[in-house]
């Protein structure tokens, strides 16, 4: 009988550690739900205001938010480019999958790190990737973050990638050409060409200021010393301010100088017929 209750006994623990192993399996194929893990800063993009990055070697990028726009300011001054300033910001929706307390950040490669990254004054230092995860460990404050290494490229970007290609700002309204063989000027809401000999009428030179103002070019960087102007021209604007400008280039490709800000701009040479050449030839008969 003792035998009989010791076997049911046995019968009875394994049982129990069957179960046991079912629901630790099922838990493992059907985690319960559970919060996401906190971010990494707790920064908005509206509030940040100052980006730095730093890698070693080269010289620092530094960004800063003013009421005209976010503009670059070291390692020389110019308009930023909005969309690669968000891949940066990108990284404030990271939410690190483990947060580390060590005192030992050269094993993480932080005691030199690859790129360090300052918004307003919190600091990151991206460090080594972990060999398992391929996540990336990044130093904040006292705690090690590891991350997806994916944030990180947005940051990785030069000076010129940060420069804003369009060659007007968002609130630069033309309302004026003056060419060295053409003019038009916006007075009293309409458009007039000179000389008379041009056949434009108020719709071509409409179109013909959008396209300044949509104007963009394939690389903005800045201007290189002592290059020489095949010709110089300037675009006014509705706020009263005038923009001196001058063609560095026709061909191979055009090249633009924006003089004010000291940033030269590259497009297709095509650009130079939509930009530069009044809308329509002169009319036969006319000189």
């Amino acid at each position: 009988m003792s035998g009989l209750r010791a076997r049911l006994a046995l019968n009875a623990a394994l049982a129990l550690l069957v179960g046991a192993l079912a629901f630790a399996a099922y838990r493992h194929l059907h985690p319960a739900a559970s919060a996401p893990p906190p971010p990494m800063l707790h920064l908005t993009a509206a509030q940040v205001t100052h980006i730095e990055i730093d890698r070693p070697g080269r010289p620092a990028i530094v960004l800063q938010y003013t009421p005209g726009g976010w503009r670059l300011t070291h390692p020389f001054a110019a308009r930023a480019d909005a969309d690669n300033v968000g891949r940066v910001l990108d990284i404030l929706a990271a939410r690190p999958s483990q947060r580390l307390k060590s005192t030992h950040r050269a094993r993480f490669g932080l005691n030199r790190p690859m790129l360090t990254l300052t918004l307003n004054q919190v600091t990151l230092r991206f460090g080594t990737l972990n060999p398992l995860t391929g996540e990336q460990y990044v130093g904040v404050g006292a705690t090690i973050d590891l991350i997806s290494p994916s944030y990180l490229a947005g940051a990785l970007k030069r000076a010129v990638d940060f420069t804003a290609k369009n060659l007007l700002s968002a609130t630069d309204v033309p309302v004026g050409f003056d060419f060295p063989r053409w003019r038009a000027a916006r007075r009293q809401g309409q458009w007039f060409a000179s000389p008379p000999s041009l056949a434009v009428d108020e719709n071509e030179l409409n179109g013909f200021a959008d396209r300044w103002r949509r104007a963009s070019a394939l690389l903005a960087q800045p201007a290189e010393p002592g290059r020489r102007a095949e010709e110089s021209f300037t675009v006014r604007l509705a706020d009263g301010r005038s923009i001196p400008m001058a063609v560095l280039a026709r061909t191979p490709e055009l090249v633009v100088l924006r003089r004010d800000e000291g940033i030269e701009y590259f497009m297709p040479r095509t650009a130079a017929a939509r930009l530069l050449d009044p809308p329509t030839a002169p009319l036969p008969g006319r000189s």
